[in-house]
C-alpha cells in the first residue's frame, strides 16, 4: 500500500490521505485506491474543535494531481481559525501547518504529522515539535546514516564497492531486521497505523547506526587485509538504507528520490517487491556523496 498526498485547498481544514494499493502500474493503483479523509480541525464560532474521519471511499481520480504537499484543506462551515496540526490551539491561517510546510519542507511536515499523531486522533502541533522531529529522526537517524555510509564508501573505495565479501559478526542481526521489515510495515499500514509503520522503519535505521559502531569501518580500513570485510559492512548498510527508503517513499517521496540517487539504486531496486528481497542492490554499486539531505535545523534561530 502506498500513501500519496494531495493538496486541494490551503484555506480550510481537511487533510486527505490518498491510499493507493500496490499495483503493477499506475492504472492498477488507481483501480485499487482508497481515499481517506481526516478532518484535523477548525474552531467553530464557539471555539469547539471539529474532527471527522471517512474511510474506504472508492473515488480515486486518475487525473488528480498527486504531487501535493500533504496538507489538504477543504472549507469548513462556520470555521474561523485553523487549529494547527491536529490540536486545539487556535492560530492564524498564516502560521501552523501550511507555513510549517513552506518553511521546513513538504516532506518534513508530512512526515511529522504521520510520525507523531495516531491516525484519527488529536494532538498538539508546534514548530518546536516539528523541528525536533526533523532533527532527531530525519537529520540525526536517517540523514546521518545515509551521509556516513556514502561518505565511507567514497573514502575507502573511491565510491564503487568491490565484489569481494567477507561475512562477520553482527551481520546476521542487521540483515534479519531489514529482511523482515516490509512484512511488519505492511501489517501496520493495512490497519492505518502509519506511526507504527514508521516506528518499525526507524528501529531498523537505528539498528544500522548501531551496526556502524559495532563494526567500526574506520578501524577495518587501516588494514588492507580487511578490504573484503569492509566492503561487506558497507554493502549491508547500503542495502538496509535501500529497503528503508522504499518504505519511506510514501511519507517523504522527494527526499527518497535523492537517497536512491545517492545509493546508485537502479529502478528495479526501488519498487515494493524488491523491499522484501535482501541483496537486490548491485554488488559493485557506485554511490554518490552529496550535501546533507536533511540539514539539521538551528531551533533558536528558526524560531526567533
Amino acid at each position: 500500500m502506498w500513501l500519496i498526498f494531495q493538496l486541494i485547498d490551503p484555506a480550510g481544514s481537511l487533510v486527505v490521505f490518498r491510499l493507493l494499493r500496490r499495483g503493477a502500474d499506475r492504472e492498477d493503483q488507481h483501480r485499487g485506491g482508497r481515499r481517506v479523509h481526516l478532518r484535523v480541525g477548525t474552531a467553530d464560532r464557539n471555539g469547539q474543535h471539529a474532527a471527522t474521519v471517512r474511510r474506504d471511499r472508492r473515488d480515486v481520480d486518475p487525473n488528480a494531481d498527486l504531487r501535493g504537499v500533504g496538507v489538504v484543506v477543504e472549507p469548513h462551515g462556520g470555521g474561523r481559525e485553523v487549529v494547527a496540526g491536529f490540536g486545539h490551539q487556535h492560530v492564524s491561517r498564516t502560521v501552523g501547518l501550511v507555513v510549517g510546510g513552506q518553511r521546513f519542507g513538504v516532506d518534513a511536515l508530512r512526515f511529522f504529522l504521520l510520525r507523531t499523531f495516531p491516525f484519527g486522533s488529536d494532538g498538539n502541533f508546534s514548530n518546536e515539535l516539528l523541528i525536533n522531529t526533523i532533527n532527531v529522526d530525519l537529520a540525526n537517524d536517517l540523514g546521518n546514516l545515509v551521509s556516513r555510509t556514502t561518505a565511507m564508501v567514497e573514502k575507502y573505495f573511491g565510491g564503487t564497492l568491490p565484489v569481494e565479501r567477507a561475512e562477520g559478526e553482527f551481520d546476521a542481526d542487521l540483515i534479519a531486521a531489514a529482511s523482515a521489515l516490509r512484512g511488519k510495515y505492511e501489517a501496520e499500514m493495512e490497519k492505518f497505523q502509519f506511526q507504527n509503520g514508521l516506528e518499525a522503519i526507524f528501529k531498523v535505521i537505528q539498528r544500522a547506526n548501531k551496526y556502524i559502531d559495532e563494526t567500526a569501518p574506520w578501524v577495518l580500513a587501516k588494514d588492507e587485509a580487511n578490504r573484503a570485510r569492509l566492503a561487506s559492512v558497507m554493502y549491508n548498510l547500503l542495502e538496509t538504507i535501500r529497503i528503508c527508503t522504499i518504505l519511506l517513499t510514501p511519507f517523504i517521496p522527494a527526499s527518497c528520490e535523492k537517497i536512491f540517487a545517492r545509493l546508485g539504486a537502479a529502478a528495479d531496486c526501488r519498487d515494493w517487491d524488491s523491499a522484501a528481497e535482501w541483496g537486490r542492490l548491485s554488488a559493485s554499486v557506485t554511490v554518490h556523496k552529496g550535501e546533507a539531505i536533511f540539514p539539521r535545523i538551528d531551533a533558536p534561530k528558526a524560531l526567533a
